[in-house]
Parts: structure tokens; sequence; C-alpha cells
């Protein structure tokens, strides 16, 4: 079984999620909730997505998991599936998708570090900014208004509405 960068990148996540779990557990009990929630719910939804991607008997009977969301369409214009295609994918797609997550791996570990010596405030718009316009592509217009809606966000709940200091 060959596994693609999405299920990689699945797997990844079903890790985290219960390293999250395990930690969460030393928490006193009214901590403890909120990330234990959150954790059992990324492991239940990873895992689903990962069988389904995997596993062929999976897929039958996970149908309405995919990448499109619960309530796509799965029909094209020519009446095909979305996801059925003549070709198998060729390995130089699949180099592509691993290269897409090793760069959007980089960038969070680019941020996370950038958040060790830089305040959170302006972090995350440039962060975003710069995500939005070379990843995703955006025009300068859009870059911005996602960074700066972000940035004026960050800043009224947490300094105005928190009164934290972060």
């Amino acid at each position: 079984m060959k596994l693609k960068g999405s299920s990689w990148f699945e797997l990844a996540i079903v890790i985290i999620s219960v390293v999250m779990l395990v930690i969460s557990t030393s928490y006193n009990e009214k901590a403890r909730l909120f990330p234990m929630v959150i954790s059992v719910i990324l492991i239940v939804v990873m895992v689903l997505l990962f069988l389904q991607e995997t596993v062929p008997a999976a897929s039958r009977y996970l149908g309405f998991i995919g990448s499109g969301g619960l309530f796509a369409s799965r029909k094209s214009a020519s009446g095909k599936d979305e996801g059925e295609s003549d070709k198998a994918p060729n390995a130089a797609a699949q180099h592509g998708e691993v290269y897409r997550l090793f760069r959007f791996i980089l960038w969070l570990l680019g941020c996370i570090i950038m958040l060790k010596f830089v305040t959170y405030l302006i972090v995350m718009p440039v962060f975003l900014l710069l995500f939005t316009k070379v990843e995703a592509r955006q025009s300068w217009r859009n870059a911005v208004g996602v960074a700066l809606g972000m940035g004026v966000f960050n800043y009224l709940l947490f300094t105005v509405l928190l009164g934290s200091t972060i």
C-alpha cells in the first residue's frame, strides 16, 4: 500500500492528537475537558479520512467522506465522478503532492519559530499575508485583506476583549 501526501498528513494529525490527548490527562479536571474532546474528534475524523483514502473496502462505506466535502457535487459535467479518472496517478503527481505537504510543514515550522521571538499579534498577520500571497497565489489585495482582518480580529479578541498581553 502506497500512501499519498494527504494520507501522511492525516497520520501526522492522528499522532499529534494522540500526544495531545495523553498530555491533557495530566491537566486538572476542568482544564482537560476541551483538549480531550478536540483530540478525540480529530482522531476519529482523521482515522475515517485515512481509511476512506487507503482501504478500498472502507471507501465503499465511507463514500460521504472526501476532499470535496459532504455537500459537494459528486458528478462533473461529463457525468463521471470527480474522483474518477481514466489514468492512474503518476509518480510526478505523487511527488508534487508530497512536496506541497513538505512546504506546508515548513511554513508552519517557520511560523512556530517566529512565535518564539516575536509577539503573536505581529507574527500571525505576517504569516497569513505571506502564505496567502505565495502558496495560495492570491492577489496582494486579497492577501492584505486576509492578514489585516485576522490582525484586527486578534487584537480585538485578545487585547481589548480578554485583556491579555500576548
